[in-house]
């Protein structure tokens, strides 16, 4: 849980009500990230009546063999 931040796919992006988001396994610096299990942190907030919503998932990142 002490992990380290290595990639920000979207940041100030606004979406409409629903939505997919993608996240193509780069780093921030365009590097593949590594194959394992990462925590990836949503958070959201409506800019009319300011409430945030956070979710915390795990994913495993892998690729074909």
């Amino acid at each position: 849980m002490t992990g380290r931040n290595i990639a920000t796919p979207y940041w100030n992006v606004h979406f409409p009500q629903e939505g997919l988001l993608k996240w193509d396994g780069k780093r921030d610096d365009g590097n593949n990230a590594r194959i394992g299990i990462y925590i990836v942190r949503l958070l959201a907030k409506d800019p009319t009546s300011g409430k945030v919503w956070e979710k915390v998932k795990t994913v495993v990142l892998a690729k074909q063999l």
